[in-house]
């Protein structure tokens, strides 16, 4: 059996199946390439070539799950959510710089509306 040819032909399969539970494409390659090693290291305990994806695909899940578990991952998947303070528009900075402006200098620049 060709493991290595094996492990090339499923490689974006994984990875997909990896992005799907870990939703971070970054963590979902890691997570794949740590399960490829294990899978490399396993390989003698498969016996039926017709059983390597499901084979695969457990020890990817596994893998997965073991990135989902570990305390840094939980940090990192929280910056995506992250809810930060709403910054002023452009339109009310500018409104704010106008207000700034001498009141005659301000009548050059909205000309026809003096109240500003």
């Amino acid at each position: 059996m060709d493991v290595d040819r094996l492990l090339r032909h499923n490689a974006r399969p994984m990875l997909q199946l990896a992005d799907f539970v870990l939703s971070d494409p970054s963590a979902a390659e890691d997570a794949v390439e740590h399960a490829f090693v294990a899978a490399w290291r396993q390989r003698k305990g498969l016996k039926d070539e017709a059983a390597f994806r499901p084979w695969l695909r457990r020890i990817v899940l596994r893998e997965c799950l073991r990135w989902r578990r570990h305390p840094l991952f939980r940090v990192l998947a929280m910056t995506d959510r992250v809810v930060v303070q709403a910054t002023p528009t452009a339109e009310s900075d500018a409104a704010a710089a106008v207000k700034r402006v001498a009141p005659s200098v301000r009548a050059m620049i909205l000309p026809g509306d003096r109240r500003r």
